[in-house]
């Protein structure tokens, strides 16, 4: 049998960890998907359900205009929802 290794790639890491800091702050405000979804609409930022599952699943990641409302929402520093790694590919 021969095992295949795959390289990750990067950015889905990074996305992953921006997915899991999300869930980490969202949980802390006691902040539902839904919730998320109807306070970025207050402000007017209209994100589908589907875009809000996909950012916790690391599949994708907001614009960066949606990661400071998201932020500004949550009252955390952008960066501590979505840190940026300048040269640390693996």
């Amino acid at each position: 049998m021969v095992k295949v290794i795959r390289n990750e790639d990067p950015d889905d890491r990074i996305r992953r960890e921006w997915a899991e800091l999300l869930a980490e702050h969202m949980t802390t405000r006691s902040m539902s998907r839904k919730d998320l979804q109807h306070r970025l609409s207050e402000i007017g930022i209209e994100v589908t359900h589907q875009a809000i599952s996909a950012w916790l699943r690391g599949t994708a990641s907001p614009r960066p205009h949606t990661q400071a409302a998201i932020a500004y929402l949550l009252e955390a520093p952008p960066r501590a929802l979505w840190p940026l790694h300048y040269g640390s590919a693996a």
